[in-house]
């Protein structure tokens, strides 16, 4: 009888934790992504001012520290021209996290001195697809994390193994979780991409 108890016990537990992280796991992202874009906006004007010194002391010399500086600021390498667009362009620094979040779909344009979506996305279908493509796997992992905790109410055993598996899947149902709020945000770099593309910067034209 305890065993059943415990078993029962830990089923509702698996699936009320799965559930909480579910419908507040969202939020919770979102809202520490402000926090966090909040943080890079107070930084960001003496963090410019200090790359700009050393672009303009002597940039081939200090390219590598200018890389490590940056990979802190956008987690991704950008190349020489870029780096010089984003530190030269008036307003465009402001754009930079955005970007670098984005990258795979933007490219900076030297002739026309634009942010431009690269080739391969500038019709809409290939765009479409791609937040197709991450939308479903959020939808799948979501789907997956929820059943393996709902399908544990539906099996009953008193041995040890049984509750090693119930700890298992409810570890499954996290990951999955997890991966899903990982797609969803993927799913939305085209839509940040295009928004991009469209900012207006002093002495520049929007392609769109």
């Amino acid at each position: 009888m305890q065993s059943f108890d415990l078993i029962t016990n830990f089923k509702l537990i698996s699936i009320l934790v799965t559930l909480l992280i579910f419908i507040v796991g969202l939020p919770l992202l979102v809202s520490r992504l402000r926090v966090t874009t909040l943080k890079h906006q107070v930084l960001s004007l003496d963090f410019y001012m200090k790359l700009k010194t050393l672009i303009e002391e002597d940039f081939e010399k200090n390219y590598s520290t200018i890389l490590v500086a940056l990979y802190g600021y956008t987690k991704c390498e950008l190349s020489q021209y870029e780096i010089l667009w984003f530190i030269r362009t008036p307003g465009a620094f402001k754009l930079l996290r955005q970007y670098s979040s984005c990258r795979k779909y933007l490219m900076v344009c030297e002739k026309s001195k634009v942010i431009k979506l690269k080739v391969a996305y500038r019709e809409k279908k290939p765009r479409f697809v791609e937040r197709l493509k991450y939308f479903g796997l959020y939808l799948l992992f979501s789907f997956l994390a929820l059943s393996v905790s709902i399908s544990n109410l539906y099996f009953y055993s008193n041995s040890t193994l049984f509750i090693s598996y119930l700890f298992f899947s409810l570890v499954i149902a996290v990951i999955s979780l997890v991966v899903a709020f990982y797609c969803l945000n993927k799913s939305t770099k085209v839509d940040s991409a295009e928004k991009l593309v469209k900012e207006i910067l002093p002495g520049r034209v929007s392609i769109f």
